[in-house]
């Protein structure tokens, strides 16, 4: 019931009372979503189990990185289910979207050859976290509350994709659906503030997040393949080109 209660205040900035019925409708409305994401942690953690036996099979970074990308979606999920639903406790929670976006800003800089450099944006993420409790110890909205931590948790992936759309030419159809997932899951992100405090609104924004986490974990493993073997077939090609010009110096030193 305090669950229910302590969001419900906070998306009624106006600070009208709540009556008991209402209370009690209200935590009618949000047990859907609860139940909800209980049942997202169990398809999120299936994942996580068959990534980590890969990883315990191949003990490969990739696979590494793969299990981390679960671990940090389960709890993700986990946090939004299970803690007090007061404003600022949501924004504390989404603080971990940005361990699920910086493992997947990894693999995307992987992937697109470009630079990433995951401190700074910890720290923005931090000042993010620190301006939230700023604005709900001064009794700001919902969306205020946890704007800045929805925008410094999608840092990783905007700078990343930001570097990475510009190689968009060079890069194989699942590399370019898995910048695209990308990309749609962090804009996704910006509409939580508003979303999560309506019960309606809040089932369809977990259920499009869910639908885009287990695209991006099918498509990792598959971009990630493709990556090594676009490089292989790049370094045996130099190789044999280093070899022919090899060969033509012989065959002209013997002349």
């Amino acid at each position: 019931m305090d669950r229910c209660v302590s969001l419900w205040h906070v998306s009624e900035a106006e600070g009208n009372a709540v009556s008991t019925p209402h209370t009690a409708a209200v935590c009618a409305r949000m047990e859907p979503i609860h139940n909800l994401l209980i049942l997202y942690c169990g398809a999120v953690f299936v994942n996580l189990l068959i990534a980590f036996y890969q990883w315990r099979s191949s003990r490969s970074a990739a696979h590494r990185n793969l299990v981390l990308f679960w671990f940090f979606a389960l709890f993700a999920f986990l946090d939004q289910a299970v803690l007090d639903q007061s404003s600022f406790t949501l924004a504390s929670a989404l603080c971990m979207t940005f361990a699920v976006n910086l493992t997947l800003a990894k693999v995307i800089a992987e992937i697109a050859l470009v630079s990433f450099r995951w401190l700074p944006l910890a720290l923005v993420m931090v000042a993010c976290w620190c301006a939230s409790a700023v604005l709900f110890a001064l009794d700001a909205p919902f969306w205020a509350v946890t704007g800045p931590v929805a925008v410094g948790s999608g840092g990783p992936l905007f700078v990343v994709l930001w570097r990475a759309f510009p190689k968009w030419s060079g890069l194989s159809l699942s590399e370019r659906a898995l910048l695209v997932a990308a990309l749609i899951n962090v804009l996704h992100l910006l509409d939580y503030p508003f979303m999560r405090p309506d019960p309606e609104l809040a089932v369809v924004g977990f259920t499009v997040g869910i639908m885009l986490v287990l695209a991006i974990g099918v498509l990792r493993p598959t971009c990630m393949t493709e990556t090594v073997s676009r490089r292989s077939r790049e370094a045996l090609a130099r190789q044999a080109e280093a070899l022919e010009l090899t060969n033509e110096q012989l065959e002209q030193f013997a002349h």
